[in-house]
């Protein structure tokens, strides 16, 4: 009997020793598995994160063109209006004899329609400037 206890004895530490190695390698799993699921986790994370980076990067590339081209066109359309303007420039400048014929006329062209303004304005100074070249009525004696 003292041998069928120690048999006993000897069966119920093995299973102690076996619950335990079993309890050490399912927590060593669960600690695995765990590992494994929070790595899944970032790396889907940082995955989402580039992508989304990418993403920005074309918008921004996308964008940076768009001004670009906006800022070409506005280049081109100052330059075909000062080349119009050139245009008229030199045909108004061939069409007079002399740069001054070009600026006297210039300045009729700007102050020719307000002149009647001017001169019929009985409140103005500049208008009565030229009161004394008005001809006056010729008395007879």
């Amino acid at each position: 009997q003292a041998r069928s206890k120690a048999e006993l004895t000897r069966q119920e530490m093995l299973a102690e020793q076996n619950k335990a190695k079993v309890e050490a390698e399912t927590s060593r799993i669960q600690a695995v598995i765990q590992a494994e699921q929070e790595l899944s986790v970032k790396i889907t994370r940082a995955q989402r994160e580039l992508e989304v980076a990418r993403l920005e990067n074309q918008a921004a590339e996308a964008q940076a063109q768009a001004i670009l081209a906006k800022a070409e066109g506005d280049r081109d359309v100052v330059r075909l209006d000062n080349l119009a303007q050139s245009g008229v420039l030199k045909a108004q400048s061939q069409a007079f004899p002399s740069g001054m014929a070009l600026a006297r006329y210039g300045l009729y062209h700007k102050i020719g329609p307000r002149i009647g303004s001017i001169l019929a304005s009985d409140t103005g100074t500049l208008g009565s400037l030229f009161t004394p070249y008005l001809s006056a009525p010729e008395q007879k004696p």
